[in-house]
């Protein structure tokens, strides 16, 4: 079945031979060797081009679909094998700092992942909200296209690549957990609770992003978003916080 799925896009032909050029340019600066360049066309092709596209081409979605549990598999395999002290809710939550969107859209953007992304006419990423999720999830479908041709081993050994600077911070840094750090200002301050809202849940149940708010003392509010809703919180605890350390510093001055 893999084997009939990769060879529907053996072909490169169809391709015309300066996006030939840019994909074998990508694969140079993400140092992987890929024969289905086809393939890894369509991991880079966003659901916009399909209006200026003939056949209507698929997406990266389905991709991205495989990728995400590839990259979690992968994840978990090296936190595993390299760090048998780490207990399960630490490996946990090391495997969650390093596969979040924040994360993803970081090492897709200093690899230039944006530049090779197929986009409809009059579409840019010029939102960094909507940059950040492409690219995350366009990193998620490349890690695809690379584990159906090469398997998990080599695909594994791929992401400790791509991810070692971010692991190796985090061993040095530590993984702070702002939901925490927010609830324990909240209480020394106001002697409340801060309170999370669901804002929204958009789009498939395979590739879902939340919008959740974060209120503390009835006043002070930040929206985070996030794959997943802990991601979310955290990403609208540590807004917070940034604003609640800011308020703070003017009052000091």
């Amino acid at each position: 079945m893999l084997l009939s799925y990769l060879k529907s896009f053996a072909d490169n032909r169809a391709l015309a031979p300066e996006r030939k050029k840019q994909l074998r340019t990508l694969c140079r600066r993400l140092r992987i060797g890929i024969h289905s360049l086809a393939l890894l066309d369509r991991a880079l092709t966003h659901s916009s081009y399909i209006d200026r596209a003939s056949g209507q081409p698929e997406t990266y979605e389905r991709l991205e679909f495989l990728g995400d549990s590839v990259l979690n598999a992968s994840i978990s395999y090296l936190l595993f094998n390299d760090h048998p002290r780490f207990m399960e809710g630490k490996l946990s939550a090391f495997r969650s700092s390093l596969v979040d969107e924040t994360t993803l859209a970081e090492v897709g953007i200093k690899l230039g992942i944006p530049d090779y992304v197929n986009l409809g006419r009059g579409e840019r990423l010029n939102d960094s909200r909507a940059k950040n999720k492409v690219t995350a999830d366009i990193v998620e479908s490349i890690i695809a296209v690379h584990f159906l041709e090469k398997g998990f081993e080599p695909t594994c050994r791929f992401v400790e690549r791509l991810m070692r600077e971010h692991i190796e911070q985090r061993l040095t840094d530590g993984i702070r957990d702002y939901k925490t750090s927010l609830q324990k200002m909240s209480m020394e301050i106001y002697k409340k609770y801060p309170v999370y809202r669901v804002l929204a849940e958009i789009g498939p149940d395979h590739n879902k992003t939340f919008k959740i708010e974060v209120e503390v003392n009835g006043e002070i509010k930040a929206i985070g978003h996030g794959r997943s809703k802990k991601t979310a919180e955290q990403d609208a605890a540590q807004k917070v916080l940034e604003l609640m350390e800011r308020m703070k510093t003017k009052a000091d001055i």
